[in-house]
C-alpha cells in the first residue's frame, strides 16, 4: 500500500491478499496527519534498516517513506520498536478496512486537441508515474522543457501516473528514458508501444 501526501492510498494485492488488483481510496487529513506523526513518533529515519529475526518463516515486512529530501526504509518480522509496531498496526488497518476501497481506474481521456501533435511521428508516447508525495501536474510543469513533453492526458486517480507524449526529434527515445529513470521524482515509466 502507498500513501501519498495528498491522501490519496493506493493498494496492490495477489490473490493472497484481503483484496486481489489494484485499489485506491482517498484518506482524510486527520488520517494523513495522524500517519506522518506516527513515523515522527517512531523516529523512523533513525530506525535500523532491517530487525533480525530467529523465526524463518515468518514474512517479513517492509515500511518505506519517501520524501523530497529523503528515502528510507526499514524490515522487520516479529522484532520492532514499540512505536514502530504502532505505526505498523496503523497502516494495517487502513489496507485491511473495508470502506473506502476502489477498482483502480485511470480517469477519462483529455482530448489532445492538436491533431498535428496527434500525428506528429516526432512524438512518443511513455506512461510516466511520479513518485507517492508528489504532484504530477507540478511535476510536468516544471520539468517540461527540459525532457521535451508536449502533453500529457489519460491520468490516474491522485494525479500520479498520465500519459506524456514527448518529442523524439531533439533526442533520441533511449537518452529520453535514461533522463526519465534518472530523475528521482519518477516511480516509474513504461513505452505505450
Amino acid at each position: 500500500m502507498k500513501i501519498a501526501s495528498d491522501g490519496t492510498a493506493t493498494y496492490e494485492g495477489d490473490e493472497n491478499a484481503i483484496r486481489n488488483g489494484r485499489y485506491v481510496k482517498q484518506l482524510d487529513a486527520a488520517a494523513v496527519e495522524r500517519i506522518r506523526a506516527l513515523f515522527i513518533a517512531a523516529d523512523f529515519d533513525k530506525l535500523l534498516n532491517g530487525f533480525d529475526s530467529r523465526l524463518p518463516d515468518l514474512p517479513a515486512v517492509t515500511i518505506k517513506r519517501e520524501t523530497e529530501r529523503s528515502r528510507k526504509s526499514t524490515t522487520f518480522k516479529e522484532n520492532k520498536t514499540p512505536n514502530l509496531a504502532v505505526l505498523h498496526k496503523a497502516l494495517q488497518e487502513i489496507a485491511n478496512s473495508r470502506e473506502g476501497w476502489n477498482p483502480f481506474k485511470p480517469e477519462k481521456s483529455i482530448p489532445v486537441t492538436d491533431a498535428a501533435l496527434m500525428n506528429d511521428s516526432s512524438t512518443e508516447d511513455f506512461i510516466v508515474e511520479v513518485a507517492a508525495g508528489n504532484s504530477f501536474e507540478n511535476w510536468f510543469s516544471s520539468n517540461k522543457d527540459k525532457y521535451g513533453m508536449v502533453s500529457h492526458r489519460n491520468c490516474s486517480e491522485g494525479n500520479r501516473q498520465c500519459v506524456v507524449s514527448i518529442k523524439t526529434n531533439v533526442r533520441s527515445t533511449e537518452e529520453v528514458v535514461k533522463m526519465l529513470q534518472s530523475d528521482k521524482l519518477v516511480s516509474r515509466i513504461t513505452s505505450t508501444k
